[in-house]
């Protein structure tokens, strides 16, 4: 995913649309995005995910290799939680279509530093959270820029045990989407 092809996308989805007022929403999207995540803020999407801070406690743990145990202190890590309509989409079980972005905030906040209308940035943001959840079904990774990656791993076909029969069943292989930051997020405003 490059800001190029992007760009491309919206443009032909936006008649009219100036090459430069796409690049800028671009811009500002993955850096207030970025901004949000720094800031500690949760950043919803709907119809791809959720990204958000949380917390791993202190913990103590046995290293056997040297014979002694470590404590490891507290943590501010940054997750994200993928949404129902992106699971079914990755697994094949919808054909995609329209996805409903809801998430007025970001629009308003771009809309406001930009000057670019509010109806438009609507359009553009349906157009971006799309085009992300396309890339990530085919090539099965979507690097975020400043935020972090979003891989898909196959899981393999389980032995599973019905909970009333009690009979072995085999569950279906199945897609699942990991989260890992990136290393250039800071996440300063968490340890406060």
């Amino acid at each position: 995913m490059n800001r190029t092809k992007i760009s491309k996308i919206m443009r032909s989805h936006v008649l009219n649309l100036p090459r430069k007022m796409a690049d800028q929403f671009i811009g500002f999207f993955f850096s207030e995005l970025a901004q949000a995540a720094d800031e500690g803020r949760v950043t919803t999407l709907y119809g791809f995910g959720k990204f958000f801070p949380r917390t791993r406690k202190a913990y103590t743990y046995y290293n056997a290799y040297k014979g002694e145990r470590v404590n490891l202190p507290q943590r501010h890590l940054f997750g994200f939680k993928r949404n129902q309509h992106l699971t079914h989409f990755i697994n094949g079980k919808t054909k995609g279509g329209y996805r409903k972005m809801t998430s007025k905030h970001l629009v308003k906040c771009l809309s406001k530093s930009t000057g670019i209308p509010f109806k438009i940035f609507h359009v553009l943001l349906n157009v971006m959270i799309d085009y992300m959840t396309e890339i990530l079904f085919q090539e099965d990774r979507l690097h975020i820029n400043k935020i972090g990656i979003l891989k898909i791993h196959h899981r393999p076909q389980q032995k599973g045990r019905h909970i009333v029969t009690g009979e072995l069943f085999d569950s279906p292989l199945c897609k699942v989407i990991y989260f890992s930051r990136s290393t250039t997020l800071n996440l300063k405003a968490l340890a406060s």
